[in-house]
């Protein structure tokens, strides 16, 4: 009897996690600077700001540029402020991009050096 129980249990506790639903989406990234010398794009580290409406999310990008943070659904535009020195005072933003539920995306922070 005690077998059936923790059976039912776990049974249950299944179904219900499969009914739930994710009320956060996931933006990932890279933040890179470009122009300057050079042509390409190259990535570097900073922090992140996912904004939208009046909320305003913050996460960094890792020495190779890229970075990842949930968010609701909605509307928003990805700032940037490199590590490094020297880059710090160019602007660097995203293009806007829309996330809708049970989606992700993957957005290119651009760091502009004239």
């Amino acid at each position: 009897m005690g077998r059936w129980l923790a059976l039912l249990s776990f049974l249950a506790l299944g179904l219900a996690a499969c009914g739930t639903t994710k009320t956060t989406q996931t933006v990932t990234g890279h933040l890179v600077e470009e122009g300057g010398m050079s042509s390409v794009q190259s990535p570097v580290p900073g922090n992140i700001e996912i904004i939208g409406g009046t909320h305003t999310y913050s996460t960094t990008a890792g020495w190779n540029g890229t970075f990842s943070l949930e968010v609701p659904a909605g509307t928003y535009q990805a700032q940037g402020r490199p590590a490094i020195k020297g880059l710090s005072g160019y602007p660097c933003v995203s293009q806007p991009f829309t996330l809708k539920a049970g989606t992700a995306i993957h957005t290119t922070v651009i760091c502009a050096v004239p």
